[in-house]
């Protein structure tokens, strides 16, 4: 009877730390490491009282795993003179903030409309995904729209 006990402890504490498990079999990753995947399709053009910024919502995470909530976007904005180097270094000036209250869903679209603009400038736009504090996604590719 004793033998008979201790035999069952045995085979549930070889079950519960050799067999069972939970989660995802693979290395932990640090809190904030996975983020949103960047943007790709950035538009801008310009329209009557401003220029309207166009791109497609992100539905993944960089690891390729479902994206369920994003907080905001970052507009990274820039204002140059005309005749600027296309292929120089951009130093931004203003980070614009759009809140995303949405649920998302693939194939999803933004739209921003900048009316902070000048005529005789070209504008250089980048955007990135926040998902929460101190994650964001990389930057987006960048557009150039003269005004």
């Amino acid at each position: 009877m004793k033998y008979k006990n201790l035999f069952l402890i045995i085979i549930c504490l070889f079950y519960v730390f050799f067999i069972s498990s939970c989660g995802k079999k693979a290395p932990p990753v640090p809190p904030g490491t996975i983020t949103a995947k960047p943007i790709k399709d950035l538009k801008a053009k310009p329209v009557k009282g401003g220029i309207l910024l166009t791109w497609s919502v992100p539905y993944k995470n960089s690891d390729g795993s479902p994206l369920f909530h994003i907080k905001e976007f970052y507009i990274f904005k820039a204002a140059l003179p005309i005749g600027s180097c296309p292929t120089c270094p951009v130093q931004y000036q203003t980070i614009i903030t759009v809140p995303f209250n949405k649920t998302i869903k693939p194939g999803m679209k933004m739209k921003y409309e900048d009316r902070d603009v000048y005529h005789g400038k070209i504008y250089v736009y980048q955007i990135c995904t926040v998902k929460g504090w101190r994650n964001q996604s990389k930057l987006s590719n960048r557009v150039w729209v003269r005004y």
